[in-house]
């Protein structure tokens, strides 16, 4: 079952205590029912079945058929530190990156995060002469903004 491909790959630990906690469940629900006897297979059943959906809501929380992977918190995360720094005025640089992420966000997991940005359509690298810089697609572009003041003619003064 933790084979590659298989439901609970890359649980781990917790795959392998599946049986102990059917059991656990078991012995709940048969003392909180007061039920006498030894625990009966109706009662495994139930406390199966208890088992399997907090196993399938884990595998929601934490695997790839979750909403939001890892990677998307991510994602979304860069793009709201682009837009602070968007907002100080600061130009953002794929290379810089490392300065505006928290410090335990290694390399791979900053350019997995500006992937999805890009992906996503929330981001696109632009080039402003030989400069590469991160821009998000709800500001107004830097480089047009450069641009519009560099064409600007002086006034003249008479």
């Amino acid at each position: 079952m933790q084979a590659p491909g298989e439901p609970l790959h890359g649980l781990g630990g917790y795959a392998a205590k599946i049986a102990e906690r059917v059991s656990r469940y078991a012995c709940i629900i048969h003392v909180f029912n007061d039920y006498p006897g030894l625990i009966g297979a109706e009662t495994l059943y139930h406390a199966e079945l208890s088992v399997q959906w907090h196993t399938r809501q884990f595998l929601n929380m934490l695997h790839l058929t979750s909403p939001q992977t890892q990677a998307l918190q991510d994602g979304h995360h860069l793009g709201h530190l682009i837009w602070e720094a968007a907002q100080r005025g600061e130009m953002v640089r794929p290379a810089d990156l490392s300065h505006i992420c928290p410090v335990d966000w290694v390399r791979p997991r900053r350019n997995r995060a500006l992937q999805v940005l890009c992906s996503t359509g929330q981001a696109r690298i632009e080039r402003w002469k030989q400069t590469r810089y991160v821009q998000l697609t709800s500001m107004p572009s830097l480089a047009l903004n450069v641009e519009s003041r560099d064409n600007k003619k002086p006034k003249k003064i008479s």
